[in-house]
């Protein structure tokens, strides 16, 4: 039985615990998969390491995770560990594989508000 509908439950209900039991149980059962990279990525940039989130989220990207959920992910992670860099390149790739997805718009803002682009920011957020 697969614990990946447990995972995604217990990351929307915010419950680092049981997200994390979960994707241990995962891993004992079927090993390492993409999905399993991507909710481990999720779960370390939520426990605030974002350094490691990169890796996992990397790791799932490199193996087949194309969801923008994880391009976001690894966009946050980026931002996170101050690679602003290559967190604003990372929204802009989603932008260009979903342009209708309005959450790469709202990081980039977020990314522009940190650094006093107030205009590029409510550009952004026009769009989103």
């Amino acid at each position: 039985m697969s614990h990946l509908p447990s995972i995604q439950k217990a990351f929307q209900k915010d419950d680092l615990v049981t997200m994390e039991a979960e994707i241990a149980a995962e891993v004992e059962v079927v090993g390492q998969s993409p999905e399993l990279y991507f909710w481990q990525g999720q779960l370390l940039l939520r426990q605030g390491y974002p350094k490691k989130a990169i890796s996992q989220l990397q790791l799932a990207q490199e193996n087949g995770v194309t969801h923008p959920a994880c391009f976001i992910a690894l966009g946050k992670a980026y931002s996170a560990a101050g690679q602003v860099k290559l967190a604003y390149q990372n929204f802009q790739q989603v932008v260009q594989h979903y342009p209708k997805n309005p959450m790469p718009y709202i990081h980039m803002a977020e990314i522009c508000i940190d650094r006093g682009q107030w205009e590029n920011a409510e550009k952004f957020l026009l769009k989103s």
